[in-house]
């Protein structure tokens, strides 16, 4: 447990470091505290893949009876980081945005991994 603890805290502390330097690097604009999506279609489409995710794990952990792990909800996370990731892309290329919402992505399948390897390894 305390081995999976210092990865974890490893993994968040590198790739902060690394969106920090991509900020800077690439000059991009940080998105402030509360995320304002590109337009309505982005808006509905994150609103939509939230609940979705949200039914999938309350029926594969209530309705099949089936432990819910964490990972299951970092995985998740990761999945909606990915869609933000691609409506960036394909709304507004030129901000670049896109490229912090992919590390984003990365990060929590980075961390899923990890969990899922000490979890059944």
């Amino acid at each position: 447990m305390l081995t999976q603890l210092i990865v974890l805290i490893l993994i968040v502390t590198l790739f902060l470091g690394i969106r920090k330097s991509m900020i800077t690097r690439f000059k991009l604009e940080d998105t402030e505290l509360i995320y304002r999506p590109e337009n309505s279609i982005h808006r509905w489409g994150e609103i939509l893949l939230i609940a979705g995710l949200l039914a999938f794990l309350f029926v594969f952990g209530f309705i099949f009876d089936q432990r819910l792990e964490p990972h299951y909800f970092i995985g998740a996370l990761g999945i909606f980081f990915a869609f933000r990731a691609l409506m960036e892309w394909i709304f507004d290329r030129s901000s670049r945005r896109y490229t912090l919402s992919i590390l984003d992505s990365l990060t929590c399948i980075v961390i899923f991994f990890q969990f899922f390897l000490f979890i059944n390894g």
